[in-house]
């Protein structure tokens, strides 16, 4: 009886060779791909490849940095059209944060047009993303009476624009 073998040790025995068996055949199948070594013209290619690339890059940011410097000139007149807002009742207050804001309605937004809400909201998304130098910014609307989310703008979760719940 103490030479009797456990269940399952052949089951086991075979799951081994059959790992080991896709081992070598992954290694073999892929191997001379990613161990290769680079010749000199997949070298000069990859090189001229990451050039433009670098060069693309310096482009592209040279836009964005343009892009910001106008914004940054209309930064005092929208800060004064923020102040007028909370002053006016449409928002009760604004709080900014690095990338967004939380701007807290009453019934006096609520009593806007759609178009309205909108072109107020945008305003401040436009604030908020030039501080931020990022497009990718939000501004949540919240009843300053419940606490409650009733509204998004911006374009990284909700898409871009207002969106009212």
């Amino acid at each position: 009886m103490a030479d009797r073998k456990k269940p399952g040790c052949l089951a086991k025995l075979l799951a081994l060779f059959l790992l080991g068996g896709l081992a070598v055949w992954g290694i073999k199948s892929c191997g001379d791909h990613v161990f290769a070594p680079e010749t000199p013209e997949q070298a000069e290619k990859r090189k001229q490849e990451e050039a433009t690339q670098a060069e693309k890059r310096q482009q592209e940011d040279a836009v964005k940095a343009e892009k910001w410097k106008q914004e940054e000139v209309k930064q005092p007149g929208r800060r004064e059209l923020i102040q007028k807002l909370i002053g006016q009742g449409v928002f009760q207050k604004v709080e900014f944060r690095a990338q967004g804001a939380t701007v807290w309605v009453g019934p006096t937004f609520y009593l806007l047009d759609f178009e309205a809400k909108q072109e107020f909201c945008s305003v401040v998304y436009a604030y908020v993303a030039t501080n931020a130098k990022d497009d990718l910014v939000s501004v949540t609307l919240k009843d300053v009476q419940s606490g409650k989310t009733v509204g998004d703008y911006g374009q990284q979760w909700t898409g871009f624009g207002l969106k009212m719940k």
